[in-house]
């Protein structure tokens, strides 16, 4: 909405995410570029303000890392120097539901916090629990749609390593009745609150819930573009039956960051055309 001074300035959505893995296909699409950040954080950023990608926004997407210090530090970083409008947290995730597809959109309805140790996923203090912006949610919804998704709305959990097991993800979903799992987005809209700006978390399904992840994707670094090649081949050399298994993975990520690629511009469109940020409580 234009003021009588002229129109009004640009919003700025801060994207949230782990991996360059997860957003490579946003950052081409969108005609993104890195820009300076910490050495432990990655910045994507359209210096024309999002015109360059034909954004209705400035889209700065910034990556963490894994693990819940990484993430942490990371919101507190970014959200200080960019002074968001809005914050998106996304990426892959794990899906705990049988209903999920690899590229299906989780939309959390809640971002649950589980200190969770060993197979069986035992607690070691009570969840806790962040509700996201309502009118961001709804955007999302909307975008999902404009996108040409199927979106799922439920609870999104985050756990303090990987769900990497059927049996764990089966565990999270019995438990505490999570539709999917994640590393980090608990801690970054844990930030987005105190700062306060408002926050919503909208992830994509890689490794469905009967599927067990390779053994080398829990042995990769923390760093936001950690080196996947050669943990791989090692894997490969030592069980070369799970080559189909990999084959289906890398897939399923081919789908994952369509599904984000596709879900982001949209959602930014949703957000900068409602033009309404803020609103207390959760989803309707």
């Amino acid at each position: 909405m234009a003021s009588q001074g002229g129109p009004a300035p640009r919003r700025l959505i801060l994207v949230l995410a782990a991996l360059e893995d997860e957003v490579s296909a946003l950052v081409r699409h969108a005609g993104l570029v890195r820009s300076p950040s910490p050495p432990t954080v990655r910045v994507y950023r359209d210096r024309q303000g999002g015109r360059r990608g034909g954004l209705p926004c400035d889209l700065v997407v910034a990556l963490s890392g894994t693990g819940a210090a990484r993430a942490a530090a990371t919101a507190e970083w970014a959200i200080s120097e960019f002074k968001p409008s809005a914050c998106l947290a996304t990426g892959f995730a794990g899906g705990c539901r049988v209903d999920l597809v690899p590229g299906a959109v989780v939309l959390a309805s809640e971002v649950v916090l589980v200190q969770w140790r060993g197979e069986e996923g035992a607690t070691t203090k009570d969840p806790a629990l962040l509700l996201p912006d309502a009118a961001l949610f709804a955007a999302a919804r909307r975008a999902a749609s404009s996108a040409g998704l199927r979106p799922a709305e439920g609870r999104l959990v985050t756990v303090p390593a990987a769900a990497a097991t059927a049996r764990q993800k089966f565990r999270l979903a019995d438990k505490f009745g999570a539709a999917a799992a994640d590393m980090e987005s608990y801690h970054y809209g844990a930030v987005a609150a105190r700062s306060p700006v408002p926050f919503v978390a909208a992830r994509a399904v890689v490794d469905t819930a009967p599927t067990d992840l390779p053994e080398f994707v829990t042995q990769l670094g923390d760093g936001p573009a950690p080196t996947r090649l050669g943990l791989a081949l090692r894997h490969l050399a030592r069980s070369p039956a799970g080559l189909p298994a990999l084959v289906r993975l890398g897939r399923a990520a081919v789908r994952a960051r369509d599904s984000i690629s596709r879900f982001v511009p949209a959602f930014a469109a949703e957000v900068v055309q409602a033009d309404t940020f803020g609103v207390a409580g959760g989803p309707g």
